[in-house]
């Protein structure tokens, strides 16, 4: 069973590899693109909140706490992945 503290640990660690990137392609190329860089991080960190707040939900039944998890950890992935997808465009631009 996955526990809560693993789950909040492993998104913050991928929440911060966003917005280490964010702020690194900000600091290498301040003339590229920096207001949707700053709006990146914007959403990174709502999304972030957003997928806390549902690990901390005590409402899902303690039966079906490995999918509700299996989903955070789904949709924190699709989120990663569309963020660095995004700020690769936004770099490359």
């Amino acid at each position: 069973m996955a526990k809560k503290k693993n789950v909040k640990k492993d998104i913050e660690f991928v929440t911060y590899e966003i917005l280490n990137d964010c702020f690194l392609s900000i600091d290498t190329h301040p003339d590229r693109n920096k207001d949707e860089i700053t709006k990146l991080i914007g959403e990174t960190i709502a999304k972030r909140n957003e997928l806390i707040k549902r690990v901390n939900d005590r409402k899902v039944d303690k039966k079906e706490i490995n999918k509700h998890f299996k989903s955070i950890y789904a949709d924190l992935m699709k989120s990663a992945d569309n963020s660095f997808g995004t700020l690769s465009k936004l770099i490359k631009d």
